[in-house]
């Protein structure tokens, strides 16, 4: 079991909770022994609330709200180690990392099954062993002691690295639409065309092998987001360096080609990441391009039409790639 406290986090924790254990026990010893189950429960990982659900169940309570917070706790940590095994298989995570954090909650549900152990002594003589014990009326419980707050000191040194690059990633989005809106016309439609289609195959690239690194995924994932957020920037790019419009290109054929070539990008960054929110921008990307060609073949007047043919499209999709990232192609449909 991870230690998450020192020597002075756990007195610290044994004068917040001995007092609340001394309400609900009889005796010293029974209040000794629940201070120190609140301290490994803590130490586990269990939030407050369920730490104070479990001892009030292990002191005999029968509240069902009690029961119902351990139960809920149970749920969420098997659901967490089904959840981690499956990014494990996908390769999302290294078996390493994916050990280390089952492990943790494999403690977490060890520490539930202490829940059916009393802490309670019950001292039963042999000559009343047939008595009914007199049940004493319950005391009101105090709620149990506040959570420490959250530290954003704590996230941003921890998390640093990845805030940094997610930050880096909007600003360049924002350098993008600057330079399409504002470039220097001077360098002709083509130069400025393919500075762009550089900049995004740069970051691809970058964000596929950083993703193939464990120490480097998660920059690697922000990196091929970024990658996929500036793919219709492409598109707007060439209608607007190249003038395509002058040149005979109408709208809706210009958004149905890179509509088309967006949901083919999506729905393979979905796909071989696992990731549901590029299954969503596959689906955005499907009624754009459903939009584009239905006015660029049918005109205006037909459009609708056309668009009502969008949803077998969503449901031939699903029928070829079933994956649990398209989940939600219904409600497009």
């Amino acid at each position: 079991m991870p230690a998450r406290y020192d020597a002075a986090g756990i007195e610290v924790a044994r004068r917040e909770w001995g007092p609340w254990c001394a309400t609900l026990a009889t005796t010293t010893e029974d209040a000794e022994a629940g201070t120190a189950a609140a301290v490994s429960y803590l130490q586990a990982g269990l939030p407050a609330h369920v730490v104070a659900a479990l001892l009030q169940i292990r002191f005999g309570s029968k509240v069902p709200a009690y029961q119902g917070q351990v139960a809920a706790e149970k749920a969420y940590c098997e659901r967490v180690r089904a959840e981690i095994a499956d990014m494990v298989a996908r390769n999302l995570i290294s078996a390493a990392s994916g050990a280390e954090v089952d492990k943790d909650f494999e403690a977490r549900l060890a520490a539930i099954a202490t829940a059916d152990q009393p802490l309670r002594r019950i001292a039963v003589a042999p000559a009343a062993a047939t008595q009914v014990p007199t049940v004493a009326p319950a005391v009101p419980v105090p709620p149990a002691p506040p959570v420490p707050g959250i530290s954003l000191r704590e996230i941003f040194a921890e998390h640093s690295v990845l805030i940094l690059a997610a930050l880096g990633a909007f600003l360049l989005v924002v350098a993008t639409v600057l330079f399409e809106l504002y470039g220097t016309v001077g360098l002709g439609g083509g130069i400025r065309l393919g500075a762009v289609v550089a900049l995004n195959l740069v970051f691809a690239g970058a964000g596929y092998l950083a993703h193939r690194q464990e120490r480097l995924r998660s920059v690697g994932s922000i990196y091929i987001a970024l990658a996929a957020v500036l793919l219709p920037l492409v598109g707007i790019a060439a209608w607007t360096f190249l003038a395509l419009g002058s040149r005979g290109i109408t709208v809706d054929q210009a958004l149905a080609v890179t509509a088309i070539a967006c949901a083919g990008a999506y729905g393979f960054l979905a796909r071989n990441l696992g990731l549901r929110a590029y299954g969503e921008m596959a689906g955005v990307a499907v009624l754009v391009a459903s939009w584009g060609l239905s006015g660029t073949i049918a005109g205006d007047h037909w459009r609708s039409i056309g668009l009502a043919v969008t949803p077998l499209v969503y449901a031939v999709w699903n029928r070829l790639l079933t994956d649990r990232v398209f989940s939600h192609f219904q409600w497009f449909a």
